[in-house]
């Protein structure tokens, strides 16, 4: 192998930065394929190849040095991860579970990668006893022997003593769409006069949310701490009971937890994703999102709150309703404004299926990222099926005010499977936007949308089969005066649901903390309840 100098493989990357910038990927590709013959060990070489193949969608010469990665990079896991995300943000999920897997072979302690094929789950069709089983695999592989060696953290069993409850998420400074629902943990319940204290994991130079740093007695970033120093400085601050906000997302802390740093340990995911670690005593939920048939499928104990677990809390801006498109024009106009990663080709196809059967219909996408292959991974399903491009319209990023404001051009929300839209489900519905999903799951991320249905009252948009989806998207397309009456009424139905009853959710957080702190004074383990079965 011809080794050479550092100053050629800066000179390498500087002229391929350069190239990709300009788009002139051609002119890249060959410069770096004649760079890796010469340096195939240079691992930012790689990553920019890959950088330059996935806009254009040349998925294939990717997979094909996957072998070679690993035998000329020391160390392969970082660079094969960077291939397999080109994968998913392109919606090419086999191939990267395929390249999850490989790395995994070749390293198989790798709990990054695991913890990267636990996410795919969202977004892929796995079977729903594979995926909680991979979350048992994660926690025998990772979790567990940490449980084991650790000592358990002891604070005082008072029963009435305020408690010191611990918040840890990565979004405390982040203007992620979750801030809406976290927020409704920070309305402190009356009578009580606990301690709260919050850990941001995010990185210090991203700005925190100043909501949250005022509902704190006391707040700190705790990026630069390893798991091993977060555990012992939640030890140290006597944490009672601790909440966690990220479950298997990017920056979680899970590693921490596994420590038991607090007595009680509870994990919240308004993305419905179980922490699946022994240490983490409960998951709230509800009995909408997470039905009591399935509990035994997670490792944490359920509490099932009474109405909505999950708040949404109203943006302080937000633009008015307005008539639907549709009765000033021909058309009738569907829409998703999720990442379009979220969208599989089944998806795609079923979302061709209703444009098909509606033939004066559009469809637009929304993202942050639209760009060439993007556009040609979304269009194709449609032209397939001999849809006409300048049916389907992309936008790209805006601000949030923005962002609401496209649901004012269109008539339909399309919601996607197996991962189903959350936030971006019930602000549709909060424009009157009515939405149509198609629920063949039993887990929380693809029960969303039915979720959300059933909580503001209008279940029938809710599909059990892709020909009944079909069948309520043509049904509303056809009653044009019904979706203009959707844009009055959703919103106030929205509004007035469990998903926006702040002073019930508070009710449960208080009545849950009264419950889990008193069966830990009393020495009992913790077990799965009902909110309401304790109020009767």
């Amino acid at each position: 192998m011809k080794i050479l100098n550092p100053t050629y493989s800066q000179e390498t990357v500087k002229r391929a930065r350069m190239l990709i910038d300009r788009q002139l990927y051609e002119e890249a590709l060959t410069w770096l394929t004649e760079s890796l013959q010469a340096e195939p060990n240079q691992r930012l070489i790689w990553h920019f190849f890959f950088e330059t193949l996935a806009p254009k969608g040349n998925i294939e010469p990717i997979l094909n040095v996957v072998q070679d990665v690993i035998m000329f990079i020391e160390d392969p896991e970082a660079t094969l991860l960077v291939m397999a995300q080109h994968m998913q943000l392109r919606g090419f999920h086999d191939e990267a579970v395929d390249i999850f897997n490989t790395i995994l072979n070749h390293q198989p302690s790798s709990r990054k990668t695991f913890e990267e094929l636990l996410l795919h789950q969202h977004l892929n069709g796995f079977d729903d006893d594979a995926a909680f089983a991979a979350y048992y695999e994660f926690n025998r592989r990772f979790a567990a022997p940490i449980t084991a060696a650790s000592t358990p953290a002891v604070t005082e069993k008072i029963i009435d003593k305020p408690l010191n409850l611990g918040f840890v998420s990565r979004d405390f400074a982040s203007g992620h769409s979750l801030k809406a629902a976290m927020a409704a943990f920070f309305v402190r319940p009356a009578g009580r006069n606990d301690r709260y204290i919050l850990y941001s994991s995010s990185p210090p130079e991203q700005q925190v949310e100043e909501f949250f740093r005022g509902s704190a007695d006391e707040f700190s970033n705790v990026f630069a701490l390893n798991d091993r120093e977060l555990a012992n400085r939640i030890r140290s601050d006597e944490i009672d009971v601790l909440f966690d906000f990220t479950g298997h997302m990017p920056g979680n802390r899970l590693m921490a937890y596994a420590e038991k740093p607090a007595p009680l340990i509870l994990c919240w995911s308004g993305l419905g994703t179980s922490a699946g670690i022994e240490a983490v005593d409960y998951f709230i939920a509800d009995e909408v999102y997470v039905p009591k048939e399935t509990e035994e499928k997670y490792l944490e104990n359920i509490i099932f709150f009474d109405g909505s677990s999950i708040i949404w809390c109203p943006p302080p801006r937000m633009p008015d309703t307005v008539t639907a498109p549709c009765l000033s024009s021909e058309l009738i106009r569907f829409c998703n404004l999720n990442r379009t990663v979220k969208l599989q080709r089944t998806t795609l196809e079923l979302f061709a299926s209703v444009l098909d059967k509606i033939p004066n219909s559009t469809m637009t996408f929304k993202d942050t990222m639209i760009d060439d292959w993007t556009i040609k991974r979304l269009s194709e399903p449609f032209i397939s099926m001999g849809i006409e491009p300048e049916r389907i319209d992309f936008r790209g990023k805006t601000d949030h005010y923005g962002h609401l404001q496209t649901y004012n051009e269109v008539d339909i929300a399309l919601d996607g499977f197996p991962q189903q839209g959350g936030i971006t489900t019930i602000e549709a519905l909060s424009m009157g936007i009515p939405v149509v999903s198609y629920n063949e799951s039993i887990r929380p991320c693809a029960r969303a949308g039915e979720w959300i249905l059933k909580m503001v009252g209008v279940p029938a948009f809710s599909a059990s089969s892709k020909q009944s989806y079909l069948e309520i998207a043509t049904e509303l397309s056809e009653n044009r005066q019904r979706l203009d009456d959707f844009r009055k009424r959703l919103r106030p139905a929205l509004l007035r649901s469990p998903l926006c009853n702040q002073s019930q959710f508070t009710y449960n957080f208080g009545k849950m903390l009264n419950e889990i702190w008193r069966r830990h004074c009393a020495g009992l383990k913790p077990h799965s309840f009902s909110i309401k079965e304790l109020t009767r």
